[in-house]
């Protein structure tokens, strides 16, 4: 008996993606004009979720504009007014959460290394 439907996708490693089926509803002229566009919808979430799990864009307004220093990635757009870090990155020293104010980044003395200002005290 032959396969039916498409072939299961695999990821790099060869294993088989398992995957969920997720209903989304979104404005009529919208999915008018992915249809008139020829937009597939599920590559389409697919890969902007994907985007927002690699951290590539902003988890509040989804915008691309963003920086990433050693404290973490920081949104422009959102940052207009006050700073919007939508992810913090931890001390490579102690391994503890960066917290703009509270626990930032300094150098450590007689080193080239960064640390948070708690494991340095």
């Amino acid at each position: 008996m032959k396969p039916v439907g498409r072939p299961a996708q695999v990821d790099i490693n060869g294993e088989k993606i398992t995957k969920s089926l997720l209903n989304v509803t979104i404005p009529s002229k919208l999915a008018d004009f992915l249809r008139r566009k020829e937009i597939n919808r599920s590559k389409l979430f697919t890969e902007v979720v994907t985007q927002l799990y690699n951290k590539e864009i902003c988890s509040k307004c989804y915008s691309v504009d963003i920086d990433e220093s050693i404290i973490g990635m920081r949104c422009n757009p959102c940052s207009r007014y006050a700073p919007f870090w939508y992810h913090l990155k931890n001390c490579s020293v102690c391994n503890l959460q960066y917290k703009p104010n509270v626990n930032v980044p300094s150098a450590i003395k007689g080193s080239d290394d960064w640390g948070c200002q708690q494991c340095q005290e």
